[in-house]
């Protein structure tokens, strides 16, 4: 049987971490480093002189042949597609939290390696896995802004889905959000790694907040026009800020 192949994503965007030490995507032999949204369809023990644990995901994209309102902000329809991925058998603590687990959402920390290692049958390596909280703790900050990249912006409630710093000569932050309003996927790039970290936060907890979302008429070296630029679990983001007396 031809063992499964990850295949990247056209977005080239999953996620990572800020409660972690952060893997550069440039590190030998990485071509991605992130967090995703996933729900655990299969997992199973693989392997004759060298054991792994292989599986498939089933995780939320996009169509960008679509037809649809970019000019709105009204794209895209959620698509759901499904990944190969792979554990090590050293790696104990996170195959029997998946082992155990098959069927659930869960949030998995992965890396995308260059050059698939022998050890495994993907390219996409699980790393660790967690289940989201329901809510931010009490001394979560409630609110992150970093300066606009963009000449029009806009808020967005809803969550991150994905978010990966990826690349071989200079790395990009790219990602998913889901805009609960429409019920729209879209990606975003994020050109601030301050926001970035803070952005991999939220997504250890299922609670929605609100999000500035600039856009950019030229993109340059990112992937996305749409660059989140604040985070904002009390109001709609993008507020004006009173001027301070003289």
């Amino acid at each position: 049987m031809k063992k499964p192949q990850f295949k990247k994503l056209a977005l080239s965007a999953v996620l990572g971490i800020a409660v972690l030490p952060f893997t550069s995507a440039a590190a030998l032999g990485t071509y991605a480093d992130g967090w995703v949204m996933i729900k655990l369809a299969k997992f199973e023990s693989r392997g004759i002189l060298i054991d792994s644990f292989e599986g498939l995901g089933d995780i939320k994209g996009f169509n960008k042949d679509e037809n649809c309102d970019k000019d709105k902000d009204q794209c895209y329809t959620p698509v759901v597609t499904q990944i190969a991925l792979s554990v090590r058998s050293e790696n104990a603590e996170t195959a029997n939290f998946m082992r155990t687990n098959v069927g659930k959402d869960m949030l998995i920390h992965y890396r995308i390696h260059r050059i698939e290692p022998l050890a495994l049958s993907t390219d996409m390596e699980v790393l660790e896995v967690k289940i989201p909280a329901a809510t931010v703790p009490a001394d979560f900050p409630t609110q992150k802004r970093t300066p606009k990249t963009g000449s029009r912006s806009f808020s967005v409630y809803g969550r991150f889905l994905r978010l990966e710093y990826a690349g071989t000569a200079v790395g990009t932050y790219e990602g998913l959000y889901m805009d609960e309003k429409s019920g729209k996927i879209y990606p975003f790039s994020i050109t601030s790694e301050e926001m970035a970290n803070f952005a991999y936060q939220t997504m250890q907890y299922s609670q929605s907040f609100y999000f500035g979302v600039s856009v950019a008429i030229v993109t340059g070296w990112r992937k996305s026009d749409h660059d989140i630029f604040e985070v904002n679990y009390k109001e709609p983001a993008d507020a004006v800020v009173p001027e301070k007396p003289q």
